[in-house]
């Protein structure tokens, strides 16, 4: 499950790999399958992971002058491309970009 702040949007990724334990504590549902289309919130559950999630978001919102909304995104879902047309390269000159951070996470974690 990956988080994207646009600013405008919040975009909810849930991959088709993702552990169904994770699958279960945010959706409450049996596996990835099962996950409702176009969904425009976390169900609120308790549950620890959940209520973090949930939690983050709402610190998110709050730290704007208007609402936000949500959207749950699964990979295989007819809207994905909500989610994918904002993964753009934005090198600049201090700050890496996409790759390169994806590059030095990867060399992070094999060391």
């Amino acid at each position: 499950m990956y988080l994207m702040d646009t600013g405008h949007a919040f975009y909810i990724w849930v991959g088709r790999d993702a552990p169904i334990d994770v699958i279960q504590a945010y959706f409450n549902v049996p596996n990835f399958g099962s996950i409702p289309e176009n969904l425009g919130s976390l169900p609120v559950l308790e549950n620890p992971h959940s209520e973090r999630v949930r939690t983050f978001v709402d610190y998110l919102q709050s730290q704007r002058s208007c609402h936000a909304n949500i959207y749950v995104l699964k990979e295989d879902s007819r809207m994905r491309m909500l989610f994918l047309q904002n993964l753009v390269d934005d090198r600049s000159e201090s700050v890496m970009s996409y790759y390169e951070f994806l590059v030095h996470l990867q060399k992070q974690i094999s060391k």
